[in-house]
């Protein structure tokens, strides 16, 4: 848009020679003889040089509105920091300078926002504050006395502070014993430093709520969601075409296992881009140890197969993260409906950022059960007929939807009030079972133990259901 140059303010951001300036400061001037004049001093957005440039009243002006969006900070790769936009989940690579010094405040999951112009980057905020850890604090260092006015620290990602001898921080770290030039003495005292502010003149520079920190989901959690989402895209696409596909009895099944493959890779690729040294235990290619030893992903592409080949819209994928043993993260996602169910140990369970309750009912007779049931090939079709005899005299019905992911997401939704199943895999139920225990459920295999990925049972429900259909498999077990 056209201005007038008697209409330039400062934070305006002008296109001038080519290229972008952010306004610092404007002086009007009235000159007894001649025209009125604006003296403006600029920033350029791109590389940081000055300009101090006259435009008469009636010069014709393009001031630029920069585009605004937030994202959130998920790891930085060498020289590369990877930030995820918080409403489409794709991802912005930044190179580290483009940050500059401030690049050292990045923590994962910070919410910061980038301005853009044409959808290419021109300036980043963060948080005006950041809490860090000080690692080491030296009471005296050399040329500096008890009189000082700082005392001075270092804070856990290696940047020096200098803390005023009047906070109560510092009056705190006066009373650590000095012993040298360099005394290292540890504290896990926290300080605000003010380091991640965005330099003074650029437009977007304003202070950010540091609730914004607080987050709903980690940094780990966005990487899954953003593998879950671009896979989901993919096998979307894919499903549109199976309909074209059920003349052929050979067709159909080949396009899906490459529907399912293609869905792997791109997931493989995601999660190892983010995390190169996790372990993998994926369906189709089966597992790939990690360096660490420590953590495993565990990663269903398509669960629900035969649905997505009968162009039945009932299937997701399914992502879990294993820590020492332990299920800490997982996301199931059905791409057709567009429901992400996401859960973090101890940070609750959500679908679509909707907090997860498993349902209250507490009698059998009320209750929705889902299950699965064997098929050609496939399970002991005696005991599944043997336990259907026994349950479903006793409930309000027995559901049989064809993804065990999402039938473990029901439960934690309460669109199911209970489900158990046999012989499944690791990939089917490890996110699944995240999902339930954080929506306040309860699970173990069919004899109560917590060996699901072991023996491939599940019982699940809230605290009542569960215990009286567990009761109820076991008297068909005998």
């Amino acid at each position: 848009m056209k201005i007038n140059g008697n209409e330039i303010k400062p934070g305006n951001v002008l296109q001038h020679q080519e290229t972008l300036w952010a306004v610092v400061k404007v002086d009007h001037v009235k000159p007894g003889k001649g025209g009125a004049f604006a003296q403006v001093e600029m920033k350029n957005l791109i590389d940081g040089r000055k300009l101090n440039e006259r435009f008469r009243s009636e010069d014709k002006v393009e001031r630029v509105r920069l585009e605004q969006k937030d994202f959130q900070f998920l790891y930085i790769q060498e020289d590369v920091l990877i930030f995820m936009d918080t409403e489409t989940y794709e991802q912005l690579e930044l190179q580290k300078d483009f940050v500059g010094d401030r690049a050292a405040f990045l923590q994962d999951g910070m919410m910061v926002t980038v301005e853009l112009h044409e959808e290419k980057p021109i300036g980043i905020t963060l948080p005006q504050f950041v809490t860090l850890q000080i690692t080491e604090a030296d009471a005296v260092v050399k040329g500096q006395t008890q009189s000082s006015s700082y005392k001075p620290a270092i804070l856990e990602n290696g940047v020096r502070v200098l803390v005023p001898r009047s906070s109560p921080l510092a009056k705190r770290l006066s009373s650590i014993p000095a012993r040298s030039n360099t005394s290292a003495a540890r504290t896990d005292l926290t300080s605000e430093h003010p380091s991640a502010r965005r330099p003074r003149g650029v437009p977007g520079s304003h202070s950010t709520d540091p609730a914004r920190q607080i987050m709903a989901r980690t940094a780990i959690l966005n990487v899954m969601v953003q593998a879950a989402m671009k896979a989901g895209r993919s096998l979307v696409r894919d499903f549109g075409e199976v309909e074209n596909l059920q003349v052929s009895r050979k067709g159909p099944g080949d396009f899906v296992s490459a529907a399912d493959r293609r869905a792997e890779e791109i997931i493989r690729a995601e999660l190892t881009k983010a995390r190169p040294t996790y372990g993998l235990l994926m369906e189709e290619s089966g597992e790939t140890p990690g360096e660490d030893g420590q953590h495993r992903w565990i990663v269903d592409p398509l669960d629900g197969t035969t649905n997505f080949l009968h162009g039945i819209p009932v299937f997701a994928i399914s992502i879990a993260l294993e820590r020492q043993g332990q299920i800490v993260a997982g996301v199931i996602f059905n791409p057709v409906m567009d429901e992400l169910y996401t859960a973090e140990r101890g940070r609750g369970a959500f679908v679509n950022d909707r907090r997860l309750r498993v349902a209250a009912r507490t009698a059998l007779p009320d209750s929705l059960i889902g299950t699965g049931l064997p098929f050609l090939g496939r399970g002991d079709h005696g005991r599944a007929l043997k336990e259907l005899r026994y349950v479903m005299p006793e409930v309000a019905g027995v559901r049989r939807i064809g993804a065990a992911a999402l039938d473990l997401a029901y439960v934690a939704s309460g669109r199911l009030d209970g489900f158990w199943e046999h012989s499944l895999n690791p990939w089917d139920i490890a996110a699944g079972i995240l999902m339930i225990r954080e929506a306040g459920g309860y699970v173990s295999d069919i004899d109560g133990k917590d060996t699901m990925l072991e023996t491939g049972s599940v019982v699940a429900g809230n605290e009542f259901i569960k215990a009286q259909l567990q009761k109820l498999l076991k008297s068909a077990a005998e």
